[in-house]
């Protein structure tokens, strides 16, 4: 196998996984929105999937070339190590496009996000089950926490942060562990405030808009947490 083979396989693999989790996703969106809108914002985009084959080749550099993997016997875990890349890449590309568009990140894909995260470190990853899940309930429980202070001291009536987000940012905990967590929540926090600063005006964001967080929670998980998850979980950035 040549390595420019190598490189179309991962990124079809990634896009086809891409497409299948908006295809699986869409009867969720539908029920939200409506089936109009559902067909319209669940199908591949160009944006979105140059983003993901730019991702899969960052990742695939990675994967070929740097020493993380060198701890795995790679006749047996490189192909699963290999699925998972991609099964990674995909679905926050997915979420991500979901979110921008319908301020939305369905139930299927937060959850699956979350049972995957499981079995990869259960069985591949170095975190392990246990740590693998309490980081996530970790997050999950101090987002809720939070959450609901801002909801107590604003007296409001919706939550400031959405269910869907709590178990988007609890996945991410499953995967890369809570360290390494508050590294992705801390850029992609910071990148949001510098894209409202500079782009509200051309967005027509307002103090009180709803303002998608799942784009830059993606992006700033597949720049600084997933190099990291396939080496130890915790690695200092």
């Amino acid at each position: 196998m040549t390595i420019d083979f190598l490189y179309i396989f991962f990124i079809l693999i990634s896009l086809l996984i891409y497409w299948f989790s908006l295809f699986i996703v869409k009867k969720e969106v539908s029920f939200w929105t409506n089936k109009k809108i559902a067909q319209k914002t669940c199908k591949p985009k160009f944006i979105w999937i140059v983003i993901c084959i730019i991702f899969s080749i960052f990742y695939f550099i990675f994967w070929k070339y740097d020493p993380f993997f060198n701890h795995t016997n790679k006749n047996v875990l490189t192909p699963v190590e290999f699925g998972f890349l991609c099964f990674w890449v995909a679905f926050h590309i997915s979420l991500a496009q979901i979110d921008f568009f319908l301020k939305l990140l369905p139930y299927r894909l937060t959850i699956l996000l979350n049972v995957m995260g499981l079995i990869f470190n259960s069985f591949f990853g170095k975190l392990g089950f246990f740590y693998s899940l309490f980081s996530g309930i970790l997050a999950f429980t101090l987002l809720y926490g939070i959450s609901k202070t801002i909801e107590f001291l604003k007296k409001n009536k919706s939550p400031p942060i959405g269910f869907g987000d709590f178990l988007y940012i609890s996945s991410i905990g499953i995967w890369v562990g809570f360290y390494n967590l508050m590294f992705v929540l801390f850029f992609a926090s910071l990148s949001m405030i510098m894209i409202f600063f500079f782009f509200n005006k051309s967005l027509n964001w307002k103090k009180n808009t709803p303002i998608p967080f799942g784009p830059s929670l993606s992006i700033s998980s597949l720049l600084f947490g997933g190099i990291y998850f396939f080496n130890s979980g915790e690695m200092i950035l």
